[in-house]
Protein backbone atom coordinates (compact mmCIF):
# COMPACT_ATOMS: atom_id res chain seq x y z
CA UNK A 1 0.00 0.00 0.00
CA UNK A 2 1.01 3.52 -0.75
CA UNK A 3 1.57 6.00 1.99
CA UNK A 4 -1.15 7.99 1.75
CA UNK A 5 -3.51 4.77 1.57
CA UNK A 6 -2.02 3.94 5.01
CA UNK A 7 -2.71 7.84 6.40
CA UNK A 8 -6.21 7.87 5.24
CA UNK A 9 -6.83 4.08 6.42
CA UNK A 10 -5.17 5.22 9.88
CA UNK A 11 -7.45 8.01 10.09
CA UNK A 12 -10.69 6.68 9.62
CA UNK A 13 -9.44 3.96 12.35
CA UNK A 14 -8.65 6.51 14.59
CA UNK A 15 -11.76 9.14 13.85
CA UNK A 16 -14.33 5.57 14.70
CA UNK A 17 -12.12 5.04 18.24
CA UNK A 18 -11.74 9.26 19.26
CA UNK A 19 -15.30 10.35 18.38
CA UNK A 20 -16.22 11.88 22.41
CA UNK A 21 -13.72 14.54 24.07
CA UNK A 22 -10.69 12.84 24.68
CA UNK A 23 -10.26 13.77 28.64
CA UNK A 24 -12.87 11.36 29.17
CA UNK A 25 -12.68 9.02 26.63
CA UNK A 26 -8.48 8.75 26.85
CA UNK A 27 -8.32 10.31 30.66
CA UNK A 28 -5.04 7.51 31.35
CA UNK A 29 -3.12 8.60 28.56
CA UNK A 30 -3.83 12.21 28.50
CA UNK A 31 -2.84 12.24 31.93
CA UNK A 32 0.06 10.82 31.42
CA UNK A 33 0.69 13.01 28.57
CA UNK A 34 -0.04 15.90 30.44
CA UNK A 35 2.50 14.65 33.42
CA UNK A 36 5.39 13.45 31.42
CA UNK A 37 5.16 15.82 28.65
CA UNK A 38 3.82 19.04 29.42
CA UNK A 39 2.15 20.54 26.31
CA UNK A 40 1.39 17.76 24.44
CA UNK A 41 -2.28 17.10 24.55
CA UNK A 42 -4.53 19.16 21.66
CA UNK A 43 -6.26 20.91 24.62
CA UNK A 44 -5.50 21.74 27.95
CA UNK A 45 -6.16 18.90 30.30
CA UNK A 46 -9.58 19.68 31.71
CA UNK A 47 -12.85 18.57 31.25
CA UNK A 48 -14.90 20.77 28.40
CA UNK A 49 -18.46 20.21 30.92
CA UNK A 50 -18.71 19.10 34.39
CA UNK A 51 -21.30 16.74 35.48
CA UNK A 52 -24.56 17.80 36.29
CA UNK A 53 -25.28 14.49 38.22
CA UNK A 54 -23.86 13.44 41.44
CA UNK A 55 -22.10 10.45 41.01
CA UNK A 56 -23.48 9.06 44.30
CA UNK A 57 -27.20 10.18 43.13
CA UNK A 58 -26.55 8.55 39.75
CA UNK A 59 -25.32 4.80 41.60
CA UNK A 60 -28.37 5.08 44.05
CA UNK A 61 -30.56 5.23 41.23
CA UNK A 62 -32.34 1.82 40.47
CA UNK A 63 -31.09 -1.44 40.23
CA UNK A 64 -28.18 -2.76 38.36
CA UNK A 65 -27.67 -1.58 34.68
CA UNK A 66 -27.61 -3.04 31.53
CA UNK A 67 -24.77 -1.77 28.99
CA UNK A 68 -26.78 -0.82 25.00
CA UNK A 69 -25.02 -3.40 23.04
CA UNK A 70 -27.45 -5.53 20.36
CA UNK A 71 -26.79 -9.45 20.77
CA UNK A 72 -27.72 -12.50 22.77
CA UNK A 73 -27.56 -11.91 26.21
CA UNK A 74 -27.24 -9.28 28.45
CA UNK A 75 -24.20 -7.43 29.90
CA UNK A 76 -24.72 -6.60 33.25
CA UNK A 77 -22.82 -2.87 34.66
CA UNK A 78 -22.22 -3.55 38.41
CA UNK A 79 -20.25 -1.51 41.04
CA UNK A 80 -19.56 -1.75 44.55
CA UNK A 81 -23.24 -0.62 45.56
CA UNK A 82 -25.15 -2.29 42.89
CA UNK A 83 -23.69 -5.81 42.84
CA UNK A 84 -24.13 -8.18 39.55
CA UNK A 85 -26.84 -10.69 40.35
CA UNK A 86 -25.95 -14.73 40.56
CA UNK A 87 -29.71 -15.06 39.12
CA UNK A 88 -32.79 -13.69 38.02
CA UNK A 89 -35.73 -14.58 40.35
CA UNK A 90 -38.89 -13.09 40.90
CA UNK A 91 -40.16 -11.85 43.98
CA UNK A 92 -43.03 -15.19 43.43
CA UNK A 93 -40.35 -17.21 42.91
CA UNK A 94 -38.55 -15.82 45.74
CA UNK A 95 -41.22 -16.84 48.38
CA UNK A 96 -42.47 -19.62 47.30
CA UNK A 97 -38.58 -21.01 47.80
CA UNK A 98 -38.89 -19.36 51.14
CA UNK A 99 -42.23 -21.73 51.66
CA UNK A 100 -40.96 -24.55 51.20
CA UNK A 101 -37.95 -24.70 53.27
CA UNK A 102 -40.20 -26.48 56.43
CA UNK A 103 -41.67 -24.75 59.37
CA UNK A 104 -43.00 -20.91 59.71
CA UNK A 105 -40.74 -19.10 57.56
CA UNK A 106 -38.43 -21.84 56.97
CA UNK A 107 -35.44 -22.34 59.74
CA UNK A 108 -33.42 -19.54 57.64
CA UNK A 109 -35.82 -17.29 58.42
CA UNK A 110 -35.88 -17.31 62.51
CA UNK A 111 -38.70 -19.82 62.78
CA UNK A 112 -38.58 -23.54 63.54
CA UNK A 113 -36.91 -26.60 61.62
CA UNK A 114 -39.62 -29.05 63.13
CA UNK A 115 -37.87 -29.95 65.61
CA UNK A 116 -37.08 -27.11 67.68
CA UNK A 117 -33.77 -27.33 66.76
CA UNK A 118 -31.62 -24.59 68.85
CA UNK A 119 -29.12 -23.98 66.10
CA UNK A 120 -31.74 -22.32 63.99
CA UNK A 121 -31.29 -19.15 66.23
CA UNK A 122 -27.44 -19.44 65.42
CA UNK A 123 -27.71 -19.73 61.76
CA UNK A 124 -29.76 -16.74 61.75
CA UNK A 125 -27.50 -14.67 63.66
CA UNK A 126 -24.23 -15.95 60.89
CA UNK A 127 -26.41 -15.56 57.86
CA UNK A 128 -26.18 -11.83 58.15
CA UNK A 129 -27.00 -9.73 55.12
CA UNK A 130 -23.88 -8.49 52.50
CA UNK A 131 -24.71 -5.21 52.95
CA UNK A 132 -24.36 -5.01 56.74
CA UNK A 133 -20.69 -5.92 56.49
CA UNK A 134 -18.24 -3.12 57.90
CA UNK A 135 -15.76 -4.29 55.70
CA UNK A 136 -18.27 -3.72 52.55
CA UNK A 137 -19.73 -0.69 54.41
CA UNK A 138 -15.93 1.08 54.71
CA UNK A 139 -15.12 0.51 50.72
CA UNK A 140 -18.34 1.45 49.87
CA UNK A 141 -17.80 5.04 51.59
CA UNK A 142 -14.13 5.27 50.16
CA UNK A 143 -16.16 4.82 46.07
CA UNK A 144 -18.25 7.72 47.42
CA UNK A 145 -15.11 9.99 48.70
CA UNK A 146 -13.66 8.78 45.71
CA UNK A 147 -16.32 10.03 43.15
CA UNK A 148 -16.50 13.26 44.79
CA UNK A 149 -12.73 13.85 45.13
CA UNK A 150 -13.10 12.96 41.37
CA UNK A 151 -15.48 15.73 40.93
CA UNK A 152 -13.86 18.25 42.84
CA UNK A 153 -10.24 18.02 40.41
CA UNK A 154 -12.58 18.11 37.51
CA UNK A 155 -13.81 21.30 39.00
CA UNK A 156 -10.60 22.59 39.74
CA UNK A 157 -8.69 21.67 35.86
CA UNK A 158 -11.67 23.80 34.59
CA UNK A 159 -11.08 27.31 36.50
CA UNK A 160 -7.41 26.96 36.00
CA UNK A 161 -7.98 26.07 32.23
CA UNK A 162 -9.99 29.64 32.26
CA UNK A 163 -7.31 31.55 33.43
CA UNK A 164 -9.59 34.12 35.07
CA UNK A 165 -10.97 34.20 38.54
CA UNK A 166 -13.16 31.44 39.35
CA UNK A 167 -17.24 32.72 39.27
CA UNK A 168 -19.18 32.50 42.18
CA UNK A 169 -21.15 29.31 41.02
CA UNK A 170 -17.79 27.19 40.93
CA UNK A 171 -16.91 28.38 44.39
CA UNK A 172 -20.39 27.07 45.51
CA UNK A 173 -20.52 23.95 43.69
CA UNK A 174 -17.04 22.86 45.00
CA UNK A 175 -18.40 23.92 48.39
CA UNK A 176 -21.37 21.59 47.87
CA UNK A 177 -18.90 18.89 46.63
CA UNK A 178 -16.87 19.16 49.91
CA UNK A 179 -19.56 19.37 52.00
CA UNK A 180 -20.72 16.36 50.56
CA UNK A 181 -17.44 14.46 51.24
CA UNK A 182 -17.77 15.74 54.45
CA UNK A 183 -21.03 14.12 55.27
CA UNK A 184 -19.91 11.06 53.19
CA UNK A 185 -17.27 10.74 55.67
CA UNK A 186 -20.00 11.55 58.70
CA UNK A 187 -17.89 14.35 59.86
CA UNK A 188 -19.21 16.54 63.05
CA UNK A 189 -19.42 20.35 62.30
CA UNK A 190 -17.88 21.14 65.06
CA UNK A 191 -13.85 21.04 65.87
CA UNK A 192 -14.53 19.30 69.40
CA UNK A 193 -16.62 16.10 67.24
CA UNK A 194 -19.50 14.75 68.62
CA UNK A 195 -18.67 15.12 72.31
CA UNK A 196 -20.28 18.75 72.33
CA UNK A 197 -22.75 17.95 69.53
CA UNK A 198 -26.20 19.71 69.38
CA UNK A 199 -28.81 18.76 71.71
CA UNK A 200 -31.31 18.39 68.92
CA UNK A 201 -28.94 16.19 66.62
CA UNK A 202 -28.22 14.07 70.07
CA UNK A 203 -32.03 13.57 70.70
CA UNK A 204 -32.96 12.71 67.04
CA UNK A 205 -30.19 9.87 66.39
CA UNK A 206 -28.62 11.71 63.95
CA UNK A 207 -25.01 12.07 65.69
CA UNK A 208 -21.98 12.43 63.93
CA UNK A 209 -18.82 10.90 64.70
CA UNK A 210 -15.39 10.04 63.78
CA UNK A 211 -15.85 6.15 63.96
CA UNK A 212 -16.12 5.95 59.81
CA UNK A 213 -12.91 8.04 59.39
CA UNK A 214 -11.16 5.74 62.08
CA UNK A 215 -12.79 2.66 60.45
CA UNK A 216 -11.05 3.37 56.36
CA UNK A 217 -7.65 4.35 58.27
CA UNK A 218 -7.23 0.84 59.15
CA UNK A 219 -7.58 0.62 54.59
CA UNK A 220 -4.46 1.11 52.61
CA UNK A 221 -7.16 2.46 50.58
CA UNK A 222 -8.73 4.64 52.97
CA UNK A 223 -5.78 6.40 53.94
CA UNK A 224 -5.05 7.24 50.31
CA UNK A 225 -8.36 8.66 50.13
CA UNK A 226 -8.02 10.95 53.46
CA UNK A 227 -4.65 12.01 52.01
CA UNK A 228 -6.43 12.79 48.94
CA UNK A 229 -9.69 14.87 50.53
CA UNK A 230 -6.77 16.86 52.36
CA UNK A 231 -5.29 18.24 49.53
CA UNK A 232 -8.05 19.41 48.42
CA UNK A 233 -8.57 21.10 51.31
CA UNK A 234 -7.36 24.43 49.89
CA UNK A 235 -7.94 24.82 45.64
CA UNK A 236 -5.03 25.59 43.51
CA UNK A 237 -6.15 29.16 42.50
CA UNK A 238 -7.20 32.58 44.74
CA UNK A 239 -10.60 32.16 46.61
CA UNK A 240 -12.05 34.75 49.19
CA UNK A 241 -11.67 34.35 52.60
CA UNK A 242 -13.83 32.43 54.62
CA UNK A 243 -14.80 29.78 51.95
CA UNK A 244 -14.63 26.30 52.21
CA UNK A 245 -15.85 25.80 55.85
CA UNK A 246 -16.63 21.93 55.16
CA UNK A 247 -13.27 21.47 53.85
CA UNK A 248 -12.00 22.52 57.40
CA UNK A 249 -14.02 19.69 58.89
CA UNK A 250 -12.24 17.04 56.97
CA UNK A 251 -8.74 18.94 58.60
CA UNK A 252 -10.29 18.89 62.37
CA UNK A 253 -11.36 15.14 62.15
CA UNK A 254 -7.88 14.02 60.71
CA UNK A 255 -6.56 16.04 63.38
CA UNK A 256 -8.74 14.34 66.43
CA UNK A 257 -7.58 11.15 65.04
CA UNK A 258 -3.82 11.82 64.93
CA UNK A 259 -2.98 9.50 67.22
CA UNK A 260 -4.79 6.10 65.82
CA UNK A 261 -3.34 7.39 62.04
CA UNK A 262 -0.06 7.92 63.24
CA UNK A 263 0.05 4.71 66.12
CA UNK A 264 2.79 2.41 66.05
CA UNK A 265 1.12 -1.26 64.97
CA UNK A 266 3.16 -3.04 67.42
CA UNK A 267 1.30 -1.20 70.54
CA UNK A 268 -2.31 -2.17 71.64
CA UNK A 269 -4.60 0.17 70.84
CA UNK A 270 -8.53 0.28 71.70
CA UNK A 271 -10.51 -2.40 69.39
CA UNK A 272 -13.72 -1.89 67.25
CA UNK A 273 -16.62 -4.03 66.83
CA UNK A 274 -14.37 -6.03 64.33
CA UNK A 275 -10.95 -7.35 64.54
CA UNK A 276 -8.48 -4.46 63.71
CA UNK A 277 -5.89 -6.19 64.15
CA UNK A 278 -6.78 -8.56 61.87
CA UNK A 279 -7.59 -6.05 59.47
CA UNK A 280 -4.17 -4.17 59.92
CA UNK A 281 -2.48 -7.74 59.05
CA UNK A 282 -4.04 -8.11 56.14
CA UNK A 283 -3.40 -4.92 54.91
CA UNK A 284 -0.07 -5.26 55.04
CA UNK A 285 2.50 -1.90 55.27
CA UNK A 286 0.50 1.17 56.39
CA UNK A 287 3.51 3.47 56.21
CA UNK A 288 3.44 4.83 52.46
CA UNK A 289 -0.38 5.88 52.88
CA UNK A 290 0.41 7.29 56.35
CA UNK A 291 3.71 9.57 54.89
CA UNK A 292 1.13 10.76 52.47
CA UNK A 293 -1.73 11.64 54.60
CA UNK A 294 1.23 13.54 56.69
CA UNK A 295 2.48 15.38 53.94
CA UNK A 296 -1.19 16.60 52.58
CA UNK A 297 -2.33 17.30 56.33
CA UNK A 298 1.48 19.54 56.47
CA UNK A 299 0.57 20.67 53.85
CA UNK A 300 -3.15 21.79 54.39
CA UNK A 301 -2.27 23.14 57.84
CA UNK A 302 0.83 25.38 56.02
CA UNK A 303 -2.02 26.97 53.53
CA UNK A 304 -4.66 28.07 56.22
CA UNK A 305 -5.43 31.96 55.57
CA UNK A 306 -5.89 33.09 59.13
CA UNK A 307 -4.58 32.68 62.88
CA UNK A 308 -8.13 31.61 63.77
CA UNK A 309 -8.26 28.59 61.40
CA UNK A 310 -4.82 26.98 62.58
CA UNK A 311 -6.88 27.81 66.48
CA UNK A 312 -10.00 25.68 65.36
CA UNK A 313 -6.86 23.22 63.72
CA UNK A 314 -5.09 23.54 67.05
CA UNK A 315 -8.37 22.71 69.22
CA UNK A 316 -9.87 19.95 67.47
CA UNK A 317 -6.16 18.18 67.74
CA UNK A 318 -6.38 18.94 71.49
CA UNK A 319 -10.16 17.57 71.53
CA UNK A 320 -9.07 14.03 69.96
CA UNK A 321 -7.50 11.47 71.26
CA UNK A 322 -3.70 12.70 71.18
CA UNK A 323 -4.20 14.43 74.71
CA UNK A 324 -5.13 11.96 77.25
CA UNK A 325 -8.55 12.10 79.04
CA UNK A 326 -8.84 10.60 82.17
CA UNK A 327 -6.11 11.11 83.99
CA UNK A 328 -6.81 8.15 86.48
CA UNK A 329 -6.48 5.82 84.06
CA UNK A 330 -3.75 6.66 82.15
CA UNK A 331 -0.82 3.98 81.05
CA UNK A 332 2.61 4.71 79.78
CA UNK A 333 1.04 4.11 75.53
CA UNK A 334 -0.42 7.13 76.01
CA UNK A 335 1.93 9.16 77.68
CA UNK A 336 4.33 8.37 74.53
CA UNK A 337 3.37 10.49 71.13
CA UNK A 338 3.97 8.60 67.68
CA UNK A 339 6.62 11.20 66.65
CA UNK A 340 8.65 8.95 63.51
CA UNK A 341 7.33 6.34 61.00
CA UNK A 342 6.83 2.98 62.51
CA UNK A 343 9.64 0.60 61.17
CA UNK A 344 13.13 0.03 61.77
CA UNK A 345 14.48 3.13 63.43
CA UNK A 346 17.91 2.34 62.12
CA UNK A 347 16.40 3.17 58.48
CA UNK A 348 17.42 6.59 57.79
CA UNK A 349 15.44 7.22 54.70
CA UNK A 350 12.17 6.07 56.72
CA UNK A 351 12.73 8.17 59.68
CA UNK A 352 13.09 11.32 57.43
CA UNK A 353 9.77 10.91 56.09
CA UNK A 354 7.24 13.16 57.30
CA UNK A 355 4.92 11.98 60.38
CA UNK A 356 3.22 13.03 63.55
CA UNK A 357 6.05 15.00 64.47
CA UNK A 358 6.17 16.86 61.07
CA UNK A 359 2.70 17.89 61.13
CA UNK A 360 3.26 19.45 64.92
CA UNK A 361 6.47 21.70 64.18
CA UNK A 362 3.69 22.92 61.02
CA UNK A 363 1.56 24.02 63.45
CA UNK A 364 3.58 25.70 66.09
CA UNK A 365 5.87 27.41 62.96
CA UNK A 366 2.49 28.35 61.09
CA UNK A 367 1.63 29.55 64.81
CA UNK A 368 4.38 31.73 64.97
CA UNK A 369 4.15 33.18 61.36
CA UNK A 370 0.31 33.83 61.79
CA UNK A 371 0.57 35.32 64.87
CA UNK A 372 -2.07 32.76 66.26
CA UNK A 373 -0.51 33.63 70.18
CA UNK A 374 -3.02 36.35 70.08
CA UNK A 375 -6.33 34.07 69.89
CA UNK A 376 -7.59 34.02 73.30
CA UNK A 377 -7.76 30.03 72.87
CA UNK A 378 -4.08 29.91 72.23
CA UNK A 379 -2.84 29.48 75.77
CA UNK A 380 -4.92 26.92 77.25
CA UNK A 381 -4.52 24.57 73.63
CA UNK A 382 -0.45 25.34 73.67
CA UNK A 383 -0.42 24.22 77.33
CA UNK A 384 -1.92 20.68 76.85
CA UNK A 385 0.41 20.36 73.59
CA UNK A 386 3.51 21.40 76.10
CA UNK A 387 2.12 19.17 78.88
CA UNK A 388 2.15 16.00 76.44
CA UNK A 389 5.14 16.66 74.21
CA UNK A 390 6.65 17.17 77.97
CA UNK A 391 5.70 13.64 78.77
CA UNK A 392 6.40 12.30 76.52
CA UNK A 393 10.49 13.17 76.93
CA UNK A 394 9.89 12.45 80.75
CA UNK A 395 8.37 8.70 80.20
CA UNK A 396 11.29 7.99 77.69
CA UNK A 397 13.58 8.73 80.37
CA UNK A 398 12.28 6.88 83.03
CA UNK A 399 11.58 4.06 80.78
CA UNK A 400 15.25 3.97 79.62
CA UNK A 401 16.62 4.04 83.43
CA UNK A 402 14.06 1.02 84.43
CA UNK A 403 14.63 -0.80 81.27
CA UNK A 404 19.26 -0.16 82.23
CA UNK A 405 18.56 -1.24 85.12
CA UNK A 406 16.76 -4.74 84.98
CA UNK A 407 18.84 -5.01 81.67
CA UNK A 408 16.24 -5.36 78.96
CA UNK A 409 18.44 -4.45 75.88
CA UNK A 410 14.86 -4.82 73.98
CA UNK A 411 13.39 -2.22 76.05
CA UNK A 412 16.53 0.10 75.47
CA UNK A 413 16.33 -0.19 72.15
CA UNK A 414 12.74 0.84 71.74
CA UNK A 415 13.15 3.60 73.90
CA UNK A 416 16.02 4.97 72.07
CA UNK A 417 13.80 4.82 68.61
CA UNK A 418 11.10 6.85 70.42
CA UNK A 419 13.15 10.12 70.57
CA UNK A 420 14.36 11.12 67.04
CA UNK A 421 16.37 13.43 67.55
CA UNK A 422 16.14 15.65 64.19
CA UNK A 423 12.27 15.94 65.32
CA UNK A 424 12.33 16.70 68.66
CA UNK A 425 14.87 19.10 68.27
CA UNK A 426 13.38 20.79 65.62
CA UNK A 427 9.98 20.66 67.32
CA UNK A 428 11.17 22.19 70.42
CA UNK A 429 13.18 25.24 68.61
CA UNK A 430 9.43 25.52 66.91
CA UNK A 431 8.04 25.68 70.45
CA UNK A 432 10.13 28.56 71.68
CA UNK A 433 8.70 31.52 70.43
CA UNK A 434 5.47 30.62 72.37
CA UNK A 435 6.70 29.35 76.00
CA UNK A 436 7.44 31.03 78.96
CA UNK A 437 10.92 31.04 80.04
CA UNK A 438 10.44 28.34 82.80
CA UNK A 439 8.88 26.22 80.20
CA UNK A 440 11.37 26.38 78.19
CA UNK A 441 13.90 25.34 80.98
CA UNK A 442 11.62 22.81 81.91
CA UNK A 443 11.78 21.25 78.23
CA UNK A 444 15.31 22.11 78.14
CA UNK A 445 16.11 19.37 81.44
CA UNK A 446 13.87 17.16 80.18
CA UNK A 447 15.28 16.54 76.67
CA UNK A 448 18.89 16.78 78.64
CA UNK A 449 17.69 13.66 81.08
CA UNK A 450 16.80 11.95 77.70
CA UNK A 451 20.31 12.47 76.06
CA UNK A 452 21.84 11.75 79.18
CA UNK A 453 19.92 8.42 79.57
CA UNK A 454 20.62 7.48 76.37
Amino acid sequence: MAGWEVSQFLRIMWSGVHAMEPYLEDFYFQAWLDRQVPGANRKEFAPERLREVSPLDRTNQGGPTVAPVEGLGRITLMNIRRPKPLMEVTEAEMAEMKGGSGGEGGPEEGGTDGGGNPATAVRVRRRAKINEDPVLAAHVMMEDCMHLLLDVDDLDRKVLAMDAAPPKWVLEHREALMNGLAEALQIHTSTHGAEKGDAEELASGTKKSDDMLRRICLLRKGRHVIAKALGAIVPPYPVPPGQFAASHRILWAVLRCARRIFRHRSLPVELFDMDEARVVAQEGDLVPGTVKVAEQLSRALQVLPSAADLCDALEALCAGDLVPKDEEQITVVDLLLPLRPDGDPGDKTLVLRPWLGAVLVTIMSKAEEAGADQDPRWPGMFKKIYHVIRDHLCTIAEVYKAAKESGSTEACERAMAEVPVHIVVELLQSMQAHMMPEEGETLARALTDVFEAL
